[in-house]
């Protein structure tokens, strides 16, 4: 995602080899990290679900699909 005059990661760099690399080809001037409790993390990541006709991903709890037999 391009941001006025720069870029915003979500997710990356995920490895120590990936962050160097970053930092050798770009200027950083800001790096936000968020700290969640990992049973929030876990809630999250249990609760995802994918439409398997459209590939449209759910939450059971956030974000629900409005059929939920359809889903797998």
């Amino acid at each position: 995602m391009i941001v006025k005059n720069g870029y915003l990661f979500d997710g990356f760099p995920r490895t120590i080899p990936q962050a160097q690399s970053l930092r050798l080809a770009n200027q950083i001037d800001l790096i936000l990290n968020i700290i969640v409790d990992e049973a929030d993390i876990v809630n999250r990541i249990t609760g995802r679900r994918v439409h398997p006709a459209s590939g449209r991903t759910y939450h059971v709890e956030y974000n629900p699909q409005k059929y939920p037999k359809r889903m797998m």
